[in-house]
């Protein structure tokens, strides 16, 4: 009478950007920092803006949920995931927002193996200076009441 994993996730976590990120400048990549746990990760941790892996796995997915926002006209996003400070091949998302009060959710999932102490963290770029990952304070009242919205949550689920 017991449930069992079969085949369980030796590295799970779930973390979160609490602040509005703004690009350095067009065409300058900028760190979305993970600055909260939303579980108590397994086999990961944040380390400053990076999650360091404590756990070899084979299969390693990791997937980010950002929030894309502009303050200029046409404004080209770039996103992408960087391993132990290098750019990993292949990995670059592009959306294109049209007017200066658009939003987007953004959705980036990858796959990789990963070593102990391996890092990855979530980097993007703007051709303008007015783009973000944003954040959005909770609201609301009673009933009506909502969460924050984080600039990104960054999900790491590995197994061996």
């Amino acid at each position: 009478g017991s449930l069992q994993w079969v085949n369980a996730p030796a590295i799970w976590g779930s973390f979160a950007s609490n602040s509005t990120t703004t690009v350095g400048g067009a065409n300058t990549t900028t760190i979305i920092p993970t600055n909260a746990d939303l579980i108590t990760p397994v086999g990961c941790a944040r380390l400053g803006n990076d999650i360091n892996m404590s756990v070899a796995c084979r299969r390693l997915r990791l997937q980010a949920s950002i929030v894309a926002s502009t303050t200029v006209n046409t404004t080209k996003f770039r996103f992408w995931l960087v391993k132990n400070g290098s750019a990993v091949a292949s990995s670059c998302s592009e959306i294109k927002l049209k007017l200066a009060t658009d939003e987007s959710l953004v959705v980036c999932e990858w796959y990789d193996s990963c070593a102990v102490n391996d890092k990855y963290r979530v980097v993007f770029q703007t051709d303008t200076t007015g783009g973000q990952a944003l954040y959005v304070a909770a609201g609301g009242s009673g009933a009506n009441a909502y969460p924050a919205t984080p600039a990104m949550i960054l999900t790491a689920q590995g197994f061996l």
